[in-house]
């Protein structure tokens, strides 16, 4: 048993909304909330239009200019969120380490 409350199988980069890329998922662009290798999840206004398993395909834009095609299964519908995981590794954690570097340079005094 771990002594940890919550294990997780990648390391989790969670966004301040004024920080955070945008999933654009066809023509529609949507706040990422969190990103890690194993996938991300966004803010989407109509949740009820997702369905769980479903897959979802777009590019994540970053603050910087750099943008990553991302496709993935919707493993959770929650709370105006949605979590996809995504099958093979295609968020690098050279890009989860780079936007933490840059998350702390914009906002240093973020907890």
């Amino acid at each position: 048993m771990s002594p940890f409350k919550f294990d997780r199988e990648f390391y989790r980069l969670e966004y301040p909304p004024a920080g955070a890329p945008k999933f654009i998922d066809a023509t529609v662009a949507r706040r990422v909330v969190d990103i890690g290798e194993g996938g991300f999840r966004y803010a989407h206004d109509h949740v009820e239009e997702i369905v769980m398993g479903q897959t979802v395909k777009g590019v994540i834009e970053f603050p910087e200019g750099e943008s990553l095609d991302v496709e993935g299964t919707v493993v959770r519908v929650q709370g105006g969120e949605v979590a996809v995981r995504c099958a093979a590794r295609v968020i690098p954690l050279s890009i989860v380490l780079s936007e933490q570097r840059r998350l702390r340079r914009r906002f240093p005094f973020r907890s």
